[in-house]
């Protein structure tokens, strides 16, 4: 490895090859004469204000002079031609990334004549393609940021979502750079992952920079605000020398010291005197959210040698000492008493039985103990082991919790304690090596000393879940070299290391669905170590027309992780895992109150079954499911439980490219560019990596042609699976190949003709541009990916078990007081073959060994020019059509178009049949009584010939319509299980019903296997419109609005592609789930401005004060930020029942019309619906199908951020004391989030179970020179 990274070293050094570094910029322009005539052979010098180095350049033949790799920063130009007065230029301010120009226009003129003028370089880009505004330092520090997090203004920009996508792509295809070293986290870009500590409630979700996990604004080191000097986004129209990601490019660069001494000190206060409650708290009578917060610091910056020599230094600590509104879904006093609630009706009217909410009349009953044991199928009835768990919870009092609304189940509103000590060091040094500056080098380093409350406390009283330690760290050397003129070399060497430890909870745990556990089960301990070697060379080369660049960059990752998320057990009662959803106990129940009409009344039914089944399943107390890894060393030595998995993953990435920058006129400039990307496949440096021998995608192809022919999963020629070692270290490839081909071409016109006169002078105003983009990037993939397999797919390395069996009510164990005893881990030697199952278990996950990096071809078109008002209007389009993206697709779905050869007729045609019959209103008390009620299906009777006379007596058909609707709870899957594979069921013990033997339709070892293939696609349209005024007499804005709507077949990133809403719903058609993306925002608004009072000295109002008045009216400003966007898409869940896979349980369908927006329902409840039988127009999804997408539109999104700033100026010079206020959701708006979208909960259907931040106030004081 040593000599890799020496060899790349050489290479950049040598020059050869280049890679673009992030931190500069350009200026360029074309000097005339008064009549418009070029001028050629001009002298141009360009010299910093702040440091003293000098550039210089020459005017070509067509009078254009050109900068390239520009420090962001002030400078001074100053042009010279004999019989030309010297033109000199002041304050010319350069943005990092943004091409500059600036036009000159000399006058005849005596030698010793000098023209002074005042410059203001053209805001429009006038050179490239690229879309996204620059922030300049002042912006930065003004507009006020909630999370003082510098990335998160990425989130301002046209066509970019609040969580970080960025005109359609994936939020974790962010790229930030800093001072051009790779900042970012090179894993899963800091994004909460599908399977981490974050399963249930009390993540505390920000990193060191304070930005919410869940979004794609993240970097690994602090940037405090105050080290900041720029900030840059690109967000479409990439040029060749962009890279790494497909998504946003962020470049942000550090403060450098100067000639003259300067600093800050600062304290930025938040407490709860000024601060609002949250609604939900309010009505629940919780206490306001504690919140004390203390962010202070220092900065200084100068010289160490006049001209040659700079430091500059941020010191910044963060103290919380605070409270976090949190909910616990808890047992309601009566479940804690042994009195069973629930909602029933007489005479329901509703499909199966079950009470409809709109047409029949629904009230509570409760049952006791006595009842309850009677109702019990095994007849034990109240667990007296469990009711001492289910009193340690606190009393709820937020019954809408509940998943039914407070009958068994409530919720707990309280403010867990948080706590947060932050400490964080930048600094750096900047050194001329010759007098004229041309070859600088500058030394960055950050370092940070975090300890963070994580994951909150379960409940009051607790400890923190989980404690965060962050000593991530980062060096960056940077040298700058202006070979002649004309060539430009910047060359970059970083190291990044991510570094972090969360401490958690130790030993197995107990859970119950519907409730919170007392312990939170995913708050394991972890600790990881990503460092992160990139060097990168930039070489730009300016001739004639034509400037040229070429680039180089590498990535070394070593991944070091030690996790325990799969060292101890968790166990309990899991409502999805229960064979039949329940149907025994709901059976029961309607059984028992059938039994006494005197009391319930006729022809009972259950109002919300669902809630039955999982209350009682708590009240009895069963652990019918059990989740537990069983680790293995390589040469198949089991490890005990307890046992931490530590890994060292090993990558890299490299990435070329060429470009040259054509100006083929003064109103013209091309732009063409190359880039390769090569993305190394990883691999673990122990050799702690499987694959199965056969690949998966050839597994899933051989099941899928054979379904269509009938031929059953037992006669297939790799029926059953082996897993075997692979990777570099054990002699053989890894988890996929090698792509080498990854030629991202890139193109840009800029066209401003700027010199004309007529319709296009009116049109294009002084510097107007037209810009058209048109690039294929790549994007970043697999360093999240194999952890994630790793953890749950390594068969062999990491076994997930269950207990041998499934369970219903009338099997299942119950809890004793203590954890169950494991099942002794398998005898295991390479390659492993799984044990044959005949439960609902095995859950495992895979890779496809064809994977391949995604790609987008991105197109961008924008108009820009100014108007009055010192104003910059651009208008632009921006598409995005993505390929081969990542998503997750269950191989061991079942064969759902399994063909029976004597009919013709599919699975999912027969169930599809079955459906109709039921929707019709069929019931099975009507088949039980009249069996003819179901047609004949030649599917069921040459499938199962012997399911009749099973249930009822007549025809294998009205038995399968018994077997789905009565014996499991309309679970088509479980039916099938239990004809095809469950050999225990009580229809034929001992053997299965399908004709062509057990395992015809279901997989031999397994219930599923997700697998991450290129199987997605997306695609992207918007409009943008932007409106900028540069600062100037006292007044800046930017307005940003986007247009858009986003469509493809899954969303989410892929540290989150496992999750319901994004991954492939239905293998066999994987365009099904194809809709509004989760993301989709049809209109996002942002607008920020700074706004300086024109009262005091030299100002329209009192312009002649004197010193000490205008020290006490003047230096007044007021900034904001404030966001507007219409609601999200989300989908519906089903009823947990598993009609397509089990992976993942049904979506719903719509059925019936739906009124959206937020209300108070009839239960007094904010809600999306105006009443929760809204759930009426939903139903499960069709066997073998998928849900609806985009169901639902959440509501939209307001919000607005305010700051009040009073400067005093000192009599001392440029020292001034900054008095700030700051408001975040100044008009405390009430933004609900999370409405219960599930029918199993239809008595809560609709309703709002989280608001987003309340008002929160904050005050500093600062103190500059």
């Amino acid at each position: 490895m040593m000599k890799k990274i020496l060899l790349v070293l050489l290479v950049v050094f040598l020059g050869t090859l280049s890679s673009y570094a992030q931190s500069t910029t350009s200026l360029r322009g074309v000097i005339t004469d008064s009549s418009g005539g070029v001028i050629a052979g001009a002298s141009v010098a360009m010299a910093s204000t702040e440091n003293g180095g000098v550039r210089t350049s020459v005017t070509d033949a067509n009078g254009v002079y050109n900068f390239p790799q520009v420090v962001p920063g002030t400078y001074r130009l100053v042009a010279e031609k004999s019989g030309f007065a010297k033109m000199t230029r002041t304050n010319i301010t350069l943005l990092v990334n943004t091409p500059s120009t600036l036009d000159l226009v000399m006058v005849v003129g005596a030698t010793g004549d000098v023209v002074n003028v005042q410059a203001e370089v053209s805001q429009i880009n006038t050179t490239d393609a690229s879309l996204g505004n620059p922030f300049s330092e002042m912006q930065v520090r003004q507009i006020p940021l909630q999370t003082r997090n510098v990335v998160e203004l990425l989130s301002v920009q046209p066509g970019v979502t609040s969580n970080g996508e960025v005109l359609g792509a994936r939020r974790d295809q962010n790229n930030v750079t800093l001072d051009g070293a790779d900042v970012n986290n090179n894993q899963n870009s800091g994004l909460i992952a599908q399977n981490t500590t974050t399963g249930l409630g009390g993540y505390q979700g920000s990193n060191a920079n304070g930005a919410n996990i869940n979004s794609g604004f993240n970097a690994v080191l602090p940037i405090p605000l105050d080290s900041v000097e720029e900030f840059r986004v690109t967000v479409a129209g990439q040029g060749a020398n962009m890279g790494r990601s497909s998504g946003g490019q962020v470049a942000l660069v550090t403060k450098s010291g100067t000639n003259n001494l300067h600093g800050s000190l600062y304290e930025y206060n938040r407490n709860s005197a000024t601060a609002a409650n949250t609604w939900f708290n309010n009505q629940a009578g919780v206490a306001r959210q504690p919140l004390v917060r203390n962010q202070f610091g220092a900065s200084t910056g100068g010289k160490i040698v006049r001209d040659r020599a700079f430091y500059f230094f941020n010191y910044e600590q963060r103290q919380d000492a605070s409270g976090v509104a949190q909910v616990r879904a808890v047992p309601s006093d009566s479940l804690r008493q042994g009195i069973f609630k629930y909602r029933m009706c007489n005479n329901p009217t509703g499909p199966g039985g079950v009470c409809d909410p709109v047409n029949d009349q629904i009230f509570v009953q409760d049952i006791s103990a006595s009842d309850i044991q009677a109702v019990d199928p095994i007849g034990k009835g109240v667990n007296t082991s469990m009711l001492p768990i289910l009193n340690q919870y606190p009393s709820g009092n937020a019954p809408s919790f509940g998943e039914d609304g407070g009958l068994n189940f409530s919720g707990f509103r309280f403010n867990a304690p948080s706590h947060r000590s932050d400490h964080a060091i930048v600094g750096k040094i900047d050194v001329h090596l010759d007098r004229a500056g041309k070859h600088t080098v500058s030394l960055r380093g950050t370092l940070a000393d975090n300890t963070d409350d994580q994951i909150l406390a379960q409940f009051p009283g607790q400890a923190p879940a989980s404690t965060l330690r962050d000593n991530s760290k980062g060096f960056a050397a940077q040298y700058t070299a202006i070979l002649r003129s004309n060539l430009v070399s910047v060359l970059n060497l970083s190291y990044t290391r991510f570094g972090q430890a969360l401490s958690g909870v130790a030993g197995p745990v107990l859970f119950q669905t519907s409730l919170d556990p007392l312990q939170n089960p995913y708050a394991r301990p972890l600790s990881q170590r990503l460092p992160t070697l990139n060097p990168n060379e930039d070489i730009a080369w300016t001739k004639g027309a034509h400037t040229i660049t070429a680039g180089f960059s590498a990535r070394f990752i070593h991944n070091n992780t030690r996790s325990f998320a799969n060292s101890f057990a968790r166990y309990g009662y899991g409502a999805t895992e229960l064979i039949g959803l329940g149907a025994d106990i709901d059976s029961a129940l309607t059984n028992f109150m059938s039994t006494n009409p005197m009391r319930f009344g006729p022809n009972v039914g259950l109002a919300d079954p669902v809630s039955v089944t999982n209350g009682m399943g708590a009240i009895l107390g069963l652990v019918n499911d059990d989740f537990h890894t069983d680790l293995f060393s390589k040469n198949g030595t089991p490890l005990l439980q307890g046992t931490v998995q530590a890994r060292r993953f090993i990558e890299q990435d490299y990435g070329l490219y060429v470009g040259d920058t054509y100006r083929v006129s003064r109103e013209l400039t091309l732009s063409f560019g190359l880039r390769w990307e090569n993305f190394r496949p990883p691999y673990e440096a122990n050799g702690y990596q499987v694959m199965p021998t056969v690949p998966l995608n050839q597994y899933f192809a051989e099941r899928n042609a054979g379904q269509s022919q009938g031929l059953p999963q037992n006669a297939l020629p790799n029926a059953r699976l082996k897993w075997t070692l692979d990777g570099p270290v054990n002699g053989k490839p890894t988890w996929w190949q090698p792509s080498n081909l990854n030629f991202a071409p890139r193109f840009g016109l800029a066209y401003s003709p700027s010199s004309r006169g007529g319709w296009l002078a009116k049109m294009f105003g002084r510097g107007g541009a037209l810009r058209v983009g048109a690039s294929m990037v790549y994007d970043r993939f697999g360093s999240d990916l194999i952890t994630q397999y790793d953890q749950f797919g390594s068969i062999g390395l990491a076994y997930k078990a269950n207990f041998p069996d499934s369970y219903s009510f009338s099997t299942s164990p119950r809890y004793g007081g203590s954890s169950p005893t494991l099942p002794a881990p398998p005898q295991e030697t390479f390659p492993y073959q799984p044990p044959d199952i005949a439960a609902i278990i095995g859950d495992f996950e895979g890779i496809s060994p064809n994977l391949k990096p995604p790609y987008a071809y991105v197109f961008t078109a924008s108009f820009a020019r100014e108007i009055p008002g010192k104003m910059t209007l651009e208008i632009g389009y921006a598409g995005r059509l993505s390929h081969r993206l990542l998503m997750e697709g269950d191989v061991y779905t079942p064969l759902e178009y399994f063909k029976d050869p004597k009919s013709g007729v599919t699975w999912e045609q027969n169930a599809g049949i079955v459906r109709k019959l039921f929707d019709s209103g069929l019931t099975p008390a009507q088949v039980k009584a009249n069996p003819s009620l179901v047609p004949t299906l030649p599917f069921v009777e040459d499938i199962w010939p012997t399911l009749a006379n099973v249930d009822v007596p007549g025809s294998a058909s009205a038995n399968y319509f018994m077997c789905v609707y009565q014996d499991y709870g309309g679970s088509y899957l479980d039916c099938l299980h239990a004809l095809d594979r469950n050999v225990t069921s009580s229809y034929h013990p001992g053997k299965c019903l399908t004709v062509t033997g057990c395992y015809t339709f279901f997989p031999i070892q397994g219930s599923s296997l997700p697998t991450w293939m290129n199987s997605g696609t997306a695609a992207y349209h918007g409009l943008t419109v932007s409106l900028r005024r540069r600062f100037s007499g006292g007044l800046s804005f930017d307005f940003n609005y986007s247009w858009s709507h986003s469509v493809d077949d899954g969303s989410a990133a892929e540290s989150g592609a496992g999750e319901q809403g994004a991954a492939i719903q239905n293998i066999y058609n994987t365009k099904e789930f194809r809709g509004s993306s989760d993301f989709d925002m049809r209109h996002n608004i942002s607008g920020n401005a700074l706004f300086e009072l024109p009262v005091g000295r030299g100002k329209l109002l009192l312009r002649d004060a004197s010193r000490w008045l205008d020290f006490m009216v003047g230096g007044w400003q007021v900034s904001g930020l404030s966001r507007f966007r219409t609601g999200l898409p989300t989908t519906v869940a089903g009823g947990l029942e598993y009609n397509a896979n089990y992976w993942l349980s049904s979506l719903a369908i719509v059925t019936g019309p739906i009124n959206q927006g937020v209300r108070i329902d009839q239960n007094g409840n904010p809600s999306i619906f105006g009443s929760t039988s809204t759930s009426n127009s939903f139903a499960d999804e069709l066997p073998g199908h998928t849900g609806k997408r985009a169901a639902v539109r959440l509501p939209s999104f307001f919000n607005t951020d305010l700051g009040v700033t009073k400067v005093f100026k000192l009599p001392w010079e440029s020292q001034r004391i900054h008095f700030r206020a700051e408001a975040f959701n100044v008009f405390n708006n009430v933004n609900f989030t999370n409405p219960s979208l599930s029918l199993t909960s239809p008595g809560t259907f609709g309703e709002f179970q989280g608001v987003m931040e309340p008002r929160v106030m904050q005050f500093a004081l600062r103190y500059e020179f």
